[in-house]
Protein backbone atom coordinates (compact mmCIF):
# COMPACT_ATOMS: atom_id res chain seq x y z
CA UNK A 1 0.00 0.00 0.00
CA UNK A 2 2.86 2.30 0.97
CA UNK A 3 4.06 2.03 -2.45
CA UNK A 4 1.13 2.55 -3.94
CA UNK A 5 0.98 5.60 -1.85
CA UNK A 6 4.45 6.82 -3.00
CA UNK A 7 3.95 5.89 -7.32
CA UNK A 8 0.48 8.00 -6.40
CA UNK A 9 2.64 11.40 -4.99
CA UNK A 10 5.01 10.86 -7.82
CA UNK A 11 2.66 10.77 -9.93
CA UNK A 12 0.61 13.95 -8.57
CA UNK A 13 4.08 16.14 -8.48
CA UNK A 14 4.89 14.96 -12.57
CA UNK A 15 1.21 16.33 -13.50
CA UNK A 16 1.80 19.86 -11.00
CA UNK A 17 5.01 20.19 -12.84
CA UNK A 18 3.50 19.85 -16.01
CA UNK A 19 1.23 22.21 -15.98
CA UNK A 20 3.36 24.60 -14.02
CA UNK A 21 5.57 24.57 -17.10
CA UNK A 22 2.87 24.82 -19.32
CA UNK A 23 1.03 27.87 -17.90
CA UNK A 24 4.85 29.54 -17.89
CA UNK A 25 4.52 29.17 -21.44
CA UNK A 26 1.39 30.91 -22.03
CA UNK A 27 1.73 33.65 -19.03
CA UNK A 28 4.47 35.29 -16.41
CA UNK A 29 4.57 33.45 -13.31
CA UNK A 30 3.03 36.54 -11.50
CA UNK A 31 -0.10 35.60 -13.59
CA UNK A 32 -0.22 32.07 -12.77
CA UNK A 33 -2.33 30.78 -9.71
CA UNK A 34 -2.91 27.41 -7.63
CA UNK A 35 -6.48 27.31 -9.05
CA UNK A 36 -4.60 27.46 -12.80
CA UNK A 37 -2.27 24.89 -11.74
CA UNK A 38 -4.53 22.61 -10.51
CA UNK A 39 -7.32 22.70 -13.37
CA UNK A 40 -4.01 22.00 -16.17
CA UNK A 41 -3.22 19.24 -14.10
CA UNK A 42 -6.81 17.65 -13.30
CA UNK A 43 -6.71 17.67 -9.68
CA UNK A 44 -8.55 19.91 -6.85
CA UNK A 45 -6.88 22.90 -4.94
CA UNK A 46 -6.37 20.96 -1.71
CA UNK A 47 -4.64 17.80 -3.52
CA UNK A 48 -1.55 20.82 -4.58
CA UNK A 49 -1.76 22.37 -1.13
CA UNK A 50 -1.08 18.47 -0.24
CA UNK A 51 2.06 18.48 -1.88
CA UNK A 52 3.61 22.52 -1.99
CA UNK A 53 2.62 25.43 0.35
CA UNK A 54 2.18 27.61 -2.49
CA UNK A 55 3.70 28.55 -5.99
CA UNK A 56 6.25 30.13 -4.54
CA UNK A 57 7.05 26.81 -2.81
CA UNK A 58 6.70 24.30 -5.84
CA UNK A 59 9.52 26.74 -7.56
CA UNK A 60 11.92 26.41 -4.90
CA UNK A 61 11.59 22.87 -5.03
CA UNK A 62 12.02 22.55 -8.17
CA UNK A 63 14.79 24.68 -7.81
CA UNK A 64 16.55 22.45 -5.41
CA UNK A 65 15.67 19.76 -6.70
CA UNK A 66 17.64 20.96 -10.39
CA UNK A 67 20.54 22.37 -8.25
CA UNK A 68 20.82 18.48 -6.71
CA UNK A 69 21.22 16.96 -9.97
CA UNK A 70 23.67 19.64 -10.89
CA UNK A 71 25.23 18.61 -8.22
CA UNK A 72 25.74 14.97 -8.73
CA UNK A 73 26.41 15.31 -12.12
CA UNK A 74 29.52 17.71 -11.14
CA UNK A 75 30.38 15.03 -8.39
CA UNK A 76 30.27 12.07 -11.02
CA UNK A 77 32.91 13.52 -13.15
CA UNK A 78 36.37 12.57 -12.36
CA UNK A 79 39.68 15.07 -12.31
CA UNK A 80 40.85 13.24 -14.83
CA UNK A 81 38.55 13.23 -17.31
CA UNK A 82 38.60 16.62 -16.88
CA UNK A 83 42.37 17.20 -17.06
CA UNK A 84 42.93 14.82 -20.40
CA UNK A 85 39.87 17.03 -22.05
CA UNK A 86 41.90 19.84 -20.74
CA UNK A 87 45.20 19.17 -22.60
CA UNK A 88 43.53 17.74 -25.79
CA UNK A 89 41.41 21.46 -26.07
CA UNK A 90 38.11 19.84 -25.54
CA UNK A 91 34.76 20.64 -24.01
CA UNK A 92 35.42 19.98 -20.32
CA UNK A 93 32.97 17.18 -19.81
CA UNK A 94 30.75 18.67 -16.61
CA UNK A 95 29.92 21.43 -18.59
CA UNK A 96 29.05 19.41 -21.43
CA UNK A 97 26.63 17.30 -18.83
CA UNK A 98 25.34 20.41 -17.38
CA UNK A 99 24.30 22.01 -20.84
CA UNK A 100 23.09 18.40 -21.56
CA UNK A 101 21.15 18.71 -18.41
CA UNK A 102 19.71 22.27 -19.24
CA UNK A 103 18.84 21.00 -23.03
CA UNK A 104 16.70 18.15 -21.28
CA UNK A 105 15.16 20.57 -18.86
CA UNK A 106 14.10 23.58 -21.23
CA UNK A 107 10.83 24.52 -19.71
CA UNK A 108 12.04 25.02 -15.76
CA UNK A 109 15.36 26.85 -17.34
CA UNK A 110 12.69 29.16 -19.64
CA UNK A 111 11.20 29.64 -16.72
CA UNK A 112 13.81 30.87 -14.59
CA UNK A 113 14.80 33.17 -17.27
CA UNK A 114 11.93 34.25 -18.90
CA UNK A 115 10.73 35.41 -15.53
CA UNK A 116 13.92 36.35 -13.57
CA UNK A 117 12.36 35.05 -10.78
CA UNK A 118 15.48 34.17 -8.20
CA UNK A 119 18.48 35.72 -9.65
CA UNK A 120 20.26 33.43 -6.75
CA UNK A 121 19.44 29.88 -8.10
CA UNK A 122 22.44 30.94 -11.15
CA UNK A 123 24.82 32.39 -8.16
CA UNK A 124 24.20 28.47 -6.52
CA UNK A 125 24.69 27.15 -10.21
CA UNK A 126 27.71 29.34 -10.65
CA UNK A 127 29.35 28.42 -7.22
CA UNK A 128 28.78 25.20 -8.33
CA UNK A 129 30.72 25.56 -11.46
CA UNK A 130 33.36 27.76 -9.65
CA UNK A 131 34.31 24.90 -7.02
CA UNK A 132 35.00 22.58 -9.81
CA UNK A 133 37.04 24.24 -11.98
CA UNK A 134 38.86 25.61 -8.95
CA UNK A 135 38.92 21.88 -7.57
CA UNK A 136 40.25 20.87 -10.87
CA UNK A 137 42.82 22.81 -10.73
CA UNK A 138 44.17 23.45 -7.82
CA UNK A 139 43.73 27.09 -7.47
CA UNK A 140 41.65 27.70 -5.53
CA UNK A 141 41.28 31.78 -5.15
CA UNK A 142 43.43 33.48 -2.26
CA UNK A 143 41.76 34.86 0.86
CA UNK A 144 43.81 37.94 0.44
CA UNK A 145 42.40 38.87 -3.28
CA UNK A 146 38.56 40.19 -1.33
CA UNK A 147 37.25 41.34 -4.69
CA UNK A 148 38.09 37.87 -6.79
CA UNK A 149 36.71 36.13 -4.36
CA UNK A 150 33.82 39.01 -3.85
CA UNK A 151 32.60 38.72 -7.49
CA UNK A 152 33.99 36.21 -9.40
CA UNK A 153 31.01 33.87 -8.70
CA UNK A 154 28.78 36.70 -9.97
CA UNK A 155 30.39 37.29 -12.75
CA UNK A 156 30.68 33.74 -13.88
CA UNK A 157 26.98 33.16 -12.66
CA UNK A 158 26.20 36.24 -14.94
CA UNK A 159 28.16 34.78 -18.19
CA UNK A 160 26.64 31.28 -17.88
CA UNK A 161 22.94 32.87 -17.54
CA UNK A 162 23.97 35.01 -20.56
CA UNK A 163 24.69 32.23 -22.65
CA UNK A 164 21.82 29.93 -21.23
CA UNK A 165 19.01 32.65 -22.23
CA UNK A 166 20.89 33.33 -25.40
CA UNK A 167 20.96 29.51 -26.57
CA UNK A 168 17.88 29.13 -25.32
CA UNK A 169 15.76 32.40 -26.51
CA UNK A 170 17.00 31.63 -30.43
CA UNK A 171 16.05 27.39 -30.38
CA UNK A 172 19.15 26.32 -29.18
CA UNK A 173 20.75 26.61 -32.67
CA UNK A 174 23.90 25.76 -31.58
CA UNK A 175 24.66 21.71 -31.00
CA UNK A 176 25.93 20.91 -26.43
CA UNK A 177 29.35 20.61 -27.40
CA UNK A 178 29.56 24.02 -29.08
CA UNK A 179 28.18 25.89 -26.22
CA UNK A 180 30.22 23.64 -24.21
CA UNK A 181 33.10 25.18 -26.07
CA UNK A 182 32.40 28.76 -25.59
CA UNK A 183 31.61 28.24 -21.93
CA UNK A 184 34.81 26.23 -21.79
CA UNK A 185 37.04 29.07 -23.09
CA UNK A 186 35.56 31.50 -21.23
CA UNK A 187 36.21 29.52 -17.66
CA UNK A 188 39.73 28.86 -18.68
CA UNK A 189 40.04 32.94 -19.30
CA UNK A 190 38.62 32.92 -16.19
CA UNK A 191 40.91 30.85 -14.42
CA UNK A 192 43.73 32.86 -16.09
CA UNK A 193 42.82 35.71 -14.13
CA UNK A 194 43.96 33.93 -10.86
CA UNK A 195 47.56 33.57 -12.21
CA UNK A 196 48.33 36.99 -12.86
CA UNK A 197 47.26 38.04 -9.91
Amino acid sequence: MEKQTDLRVVKTKKLIKAAFYELASQKSFEKITVSDIAYIALINRATFYLHYEDKYNLLRELEKETISEIKAITDAIEVEQIQSRARAGAPLPHVVKILEYVNNNTDFFNLIITNNIDPSFFNELGGIMNKTAFEITGSEPKESDRIYTAYINNVNSAIFLSIITQWIKTGKKETVEEIAAFVTKLAWSSLNVLSIR
